[in-house]
Formats: structure tokens, C-alpha cells, sequence
């Protein structure tokens, strides 16, 4: 296959005009055949953000959990359009050069946002030896990709410069110490912290608070930082949309002198994940890793028993009775996934519950987080009598409860 070199510019229409058409064909993807992927993923977003971000509109939940699920396949689709590709602009550039300047390699602690796949490009193009820690899956991907379409892409490019380190690799610090003696930059990705699948060996792990969480923090770009003496400069990723993307390079963490190891670990880590709540609080539709984040919860999320609701004998379902009554979903953690074309469910995300939905439950729940009066969603329905067995089951299951409405 061809493959359309990147060195010489396409217009900035045909840029959009092909980034747009990525946009669509992800989202197309999201409803096709990957869509259990990007279900699995919602799902596991769902469970992160009603431990974290629940205080926030159920609406604005939901989105957030779809649209970072579905960049994974927008930018798949992205990656495979060279010409659509980001360029980026640099801020922050005096902490790298004064960094690089030392002599003795920076480490460079990037996170899953926006366009990061294009951060090794980027990195290059500023003339740096870049080291990747991948896993072992994506160091076959990365490598291969590599050779097959980064050279021809990008011929002006010196790629014997760019390796990748195996995190599994039992030697992967003492390479990657290597490397910085090289004066190489090390990339290592901030909520890498799990490794693939989330998954997290405890020993050894920090405790910090993420987005109110305590959470279980893999200390290794910290480690690295002490043993090979460079600073971490953390980088935030942003996607600009038609304004391109930007590489925000922050002020760099170093080791001050005197300060045990033990104590710049856990300082270390703890500036580095507070950068990523700051990122994460200022654009939470752009990170990627919401379907890990449960994942790296020091205890299990909470789960409140299901209140028991009145029984439906006992609940008056008369429409002059509901006047002035709300539906609303029964427990902040119950949350409907459309499988496909007319199946849906209710999934509890934190005790792993799913009730199957017919079409008259199904839009009954989907009423209730709107918040509908009962009332207009009883009229709207084509039976009262149907409608009143509907909602009466509802209820008694805990699906939706009736709240006064504001």
C-alpha cells in the first residue's frame, strides 16, 4: 500500500476536510462492528466517573464516558490518514532545552490525551533520541509501524534515533538508565500506571488521591528519576481541533539535593498525578484511560445496598396522585447501554447488576434521567393502564423512584 508522504504540506482545507472525515468514519466505527469495544469501555468510564465525578449532571456524565471512548477509533482513524495528521506548537520549550542542556537525558511523562500518538513525530522533529517504554503487545505494533510507515512518511527523519524499552522486561529500569546516560529523552506515560488491561501489582505502590479517590500509583518514572539523576518534565497533550495540537512542556521535577529517595518518590509522583487531575478536570471527554481508572482504586468503589422501595401495591399511580411528582433513576450508579438496535439494559456499574429492558422500561429509565415529570411521561404513553403496570414494576425493582419535582 502507498503511502502519502507528510514532509511536503497539504493545504490547511484538505487537512480539515480530511480530518472531519476521520471524525465521522470513528464515530461511524463506534456504532459498527467495534461497538462492543467502545461498550466495554463506556462501561468502565461509567464506573471511574460515578465514584469521581458524580456530583456532576448525569448528561454531562454520559458524555464524557462516550466521547473518551470513542477516540480511541476517531484517532485509529486519524493514524491512518498521514495527510490529516497534527502538527504541533511547542510551549514551555526553555524547560526541555534547558533540561536537554544538562547533559544527562530528560525523562518526558505524557498522558493518554488527544493526539498523543503523534508525541514521538513531535519529538523528533525537535532533533531529541527518544526511548519509548511500551508493553510487550504495542512494542510489536510500535516497531512495526515504524518500519513499514513512519520512515517512508517521514524520510527527513533520523528513526535509528527512536527504540522502545519492553516494560514486562525484568532489565527494563536498568535500560532505560542507560539511556538517559545517553542523553536520551525517556518517554514514560504518567496513567501507564496500570500497565495493559489495568492490570496493577500493589507491591510496591504509592497511595494517592486522584479526583477524590485514593488510588494505587506504580512509582517507576519517580525511580527512574532518582537513580539516573534528571528531571521529569510532565507534558500535556492538547487537541486543538482546527488550531492543530500543542505540546505543553511544564516546569520540570527534580530531585532537590539531600532529599532521600524514598521522600522525592512520593513527592515526585504526587506532582505528577496532580498534573494529570488538572488535565483531566480541564478536559474530561479527552482522556482515553477513564475505562481503567476504577481499576487503580486502593479499595473496591462502594456500593450502596439497593433501597428498598415501597412495594407497588402500596403507591399510588392514579395520575391526580403524581402531580407534582419527578421520575428520576433509582441510584446514581444504575446506567442504560443500547447494545444494538432495539436491546437495551441497565447496568449497576459498581455491584455488576444488569437488568434487560423492554422498549416501555427502556424509555420509562431514559425519561427518569431527564428527570421527566410523571405525569407528561404517563400522557405520553399509549396505555395508561400499561404505563401504570410499567412504572409500578419500576419501581418495585428500583429502576426509577418518584421525587417532588423542583
Amino acid at each position: 500500500m502507498a503511502v502519502t508522504r507528510v514532509d511536503s504540506e497539504p493545504s490547511r482545507e484538505r487537512v480539515l476536510s480530511l480530518r472531519r472525515a476521520a471524525i465521522r468514519a470513528g464515530l461511524r466505527a463506534s456504532r459498527g462492528p467495534a461497538r462492543g469495544l467502545v461498550l466495554q469501555r463506556e462501561l468502565g468510564a461509567l464506573r471511574a466517573l460515578t465514584c469521581t465525578l458524580g456530583q456532576r449532571p448525569r448528561s454531562a456524565i454520559r458524555r464524557i464516558a462516550r466521547r473518551s471512548s470513542q477516540r480511541l477509533l476517531i484517532y485509529d482513524q486519524l493514524w491512518s490518514t498521514p495527510e490529516a495528521w497534527p502538527r504541533f506548537s511547542i510551549e514551555g520549550r526553555e524547560h526541555l532545552e534547558a533540561a536537554v542542556a544538562g547533559g544527562r537525558g530528560v525523562i518526558l511523562a505524557p498522558a493518554h490525551f488527544g493526539p498523543y500518538r503523534w508525541l514521538s513525530i513531535a519529538l523528533l522533529e525537535l532533533g531529541l533520541h527518544v526511548t519509548l517504554l511500551v508493553d510487550a503487545r504495542n512494542q510489536t505494533l510500535v516497531d512495526s509501524d515504524v518500519a513499514a510507515r513512519m520512515k517512508p512518511i517521514f524520510p527527513k527523519l533520523d528513526w535509528s534515533v527512536f527504540e522502545t524499552v519492553n516494560s514486562a522486561d525484568p532489565l527494563a529500569l536498568v535500560g532505560l538508565v542507560k539511556a538517559l546516560r545517553r542523553g536520551r529523552a525517556v518517554v514514560m506515560f504518567i496513567d501507564g500506571n496500570s500497565g495493559m488491561n489495568g492490570r496493577l501489582d500493589p507491591r510496591g505502590a504509592l497511595r494517592l488521591d486522584l479526583l477524590g479517590r485514593e488510588i494505587l500509583v506504580r512509582p517507576g518514572i519517580a525511580a527512574l528519576s532518582a537513580s539516573a539523576d534528571v528531571p521529569i518534565l510532565p507534558i500535556y497533550i492538547e487537541d486543538a481541533g482546527e488550531r492543530g495540537a500543542i505540546l505543553r512542556i511544564e516546569p520540570p521535577i527534580a530531585r532537590a539535593p539531600k532529599e532521600g529517595r524514598k521522600i522525592y518518590r512520593a513527592r515526585a509522583m504526587t506532582t505528577l498525578f496532580s498534573a494529570l487531575e488538572r488535565w483531566i478536570l480541564a478536559a474530561p471527554e479527552r482522556w482515553e484511560e477513564w475505562w481503567l481508572l476504577s481499576r487503580w482504586f486502593a479499595t473496591p468503589p462502594d456500593s450502596a445496598a439497593p433501597s428498598t422501595p415501597a412495594g407497588a401495591e402500596a403507591i399510588r399511580l392514579a395520575l391526580p396522585a403524581l402531580v407534582g411528582s419527578a421520575l428520576e433513576v433509582g441510584r446514581p450508579e444504575l446506567w442504560r447501554l443500547d447494545e444494538s438496535e432495539g436491546q437495551a439494559r441497565v447496568v449497576d456499574v459498581l455491584r455488576g447488576d444488569a437488568f434487560e429492558l423492554d422498549p416501555a422500561t427502556a424509555g420509562l429509565f431514559s425519561a427518569a434521567e431527564r428527570g421527566t415529570s410523571a405525569t407528561s411521561w404517563m400522557r405520553a404513553q399509549e396505555s395508561l393502564r400499561h404505563a401504570k403496570r410499567t412504572l409500578g414494576q419500576a419501581l418495585e425493582v428500583g429502576l426509577v423512584r418518584l421525587v417532588r419535582a423542583p
